[in-house]
C-alpha cells in the first residue's frame, strides 16, 4: 500500500476539479493534510471509505472535496451540453450530488462552514 503514504506538495495528483483546487488554496489548504492525501487517492474511483483521525486532522475536507468535485464537474457537464444544443446554461442538478450526516447540530454547522468556505 505505498500509494496510501503519499505526502503530496499540492492537489494536482488527486485531479480535483481546477476551481475547487484554486478555492482551496485562496483558503489556505495549500497541500492536502495526511489523512486527505490517504483518502484523496481514491476520488475517481467513488469508493465507500471510513476515516478515523484526530480531530483537526482534514476529514472534513477528505469527504468535503469529492463532493464540491462531483458537484463542479456536473455543473460543467450540463453547461457544455447546452453550449453544444445552442441554449444558455441554468444552474440545477438533476439529483442528490452529497448527503452529510452529522451526530449533532453543532457538528453539521461545522461541516457546512467549512464545505462553504472552500466552494468555488
Amino acid at each position: 500500500m505505498a500509494e496510501n503514504r503519499v505526502s503530496q506538495q499540492d492537489w494536482k495528483p488527486f485531479e480535483v476539479v481546477e476551481s475547487v483546487v484554486e478555492s482551496l488554496q485562496a483558503n489556505g489548504f495549500l497541500h492536502p493534510t495526511e489523512v486527505q492525501a490517504r483518502s484523496l487517492v481514491y476520488l475517481q474511483s467513488r469508493v465507500d471509505m471510513v476515516i478515523a483521525a484526530r480531530t483537526g486532522q482534514g476529514k472534513t475536507l477528505c469527504f468535503g472535496v469529492p463532493i464540491l468535485d462531483l458537484c463542479i464537474r456536473r455543473i460543467e457537464k450540463a453547461k457544455d451540453k447546452a453550449e453544444e444544443e445552442g441554449e444558455e446554461h441554468k444552474f440545477s442538478f438533476d439529483g442528490v450530488c452529497g448527503l452529510v450526516l452529522s451526530p449533532t447540530r453543532e457538528l453539521a454547522i461545522q461541516i457546512k462552514d467549512m464545505i462553504e468556505a472552500v466552494i468555488p
